[in-house]
């Protein structure tokens, strides 16, 4: 397993590789992330707020109970990842692709930013519609 100490010191286009790694109860906050391969990730019980993990392939990540408020996860690969009690309250999720993702409620986009590019599983794209229709009727 690679630990953080071993990746390539930063440069322009480097891209961070975290895969199969296990972070949990870190704080995270601001991490600059974009683009990371962090496939199978385990970022359980950590904080990511305000996290720039915009392209970010998460794939099979595991972000239980993880703070992702504010964080920039556009255009980021979470399929298959486990979100039970995640916190994603202010994230940018436009194009983000969240289908298979275990754990995933409606009521957790709540606040969060989507649009017509998100992927989310049928049922949770129902039901986040219907949950945004019964907070904007009158």
């Amino acid at each position: 397993m690679t630990s953080i100490a071993e990746q390539e010191p930063r440069k322009p286009g480097f891209i961070a590789k975290l895969q199969d790694m296990r972070l949990p109860r870190l704080a995270l906050d601001g991490a600059k992330l974009a683009h990371a391969r962090a496939e199978r990730v385990n970022f359980s019980h950590s904080s990511l707020r305000g996290a720039n993990m915009r392209g970010a392939d998460l794939t099979d990540a595991r972000l239980v109970h993880t703070d992702l408020s504010g964080a920039d996860l556009r255009d980021a690969v979470l399929a298959g990842a486990d979100l039970e009690g995640a916190v994603l309250a202010g994230a940018r999720l436009e194009g983000a692709d969240l289908r298979g993702a275990r754990g995933l409620k409606a009521a957790m986009l709540d606040g969060a930013t989507l649009d017509a590019a998100t992927k989310l599983a049928p049922a949770i794209r129902k039901a986040h519609r219907q949950r945004a229709q019964r907070r904007t009727a009158p």
